[in-house]
């Protein structure tokens, strides 16, 4: 059983996520966003990505 993705898979998504990050910085800082839609959206996005598949935990 492998527990660790591999290297160049590992590398993929830290590129990906870098990538849609400063994107979505610039995306931001470009419409003039305030501090306050900036946290939101920041926040939003954090609490999906630690949020389980399908919704509760049972």
């Amino acid at each position: 059983m492998q527990l660790r993705p591999p290297p160049r898979m590992a590398m993929a998504y830290l590129l990906l996520v870098a990538g849609y990050s400063t994107f979505l910085s610039v995306y931001l800082a470009d419409r003039s966003a305030s501090v306050l839609l900036e946290t939101l959206t920041w926040t939003v996005l954090g609490s999906g990505a630690m949020a389980p598949p399908g919704g509760a935990v049972r």
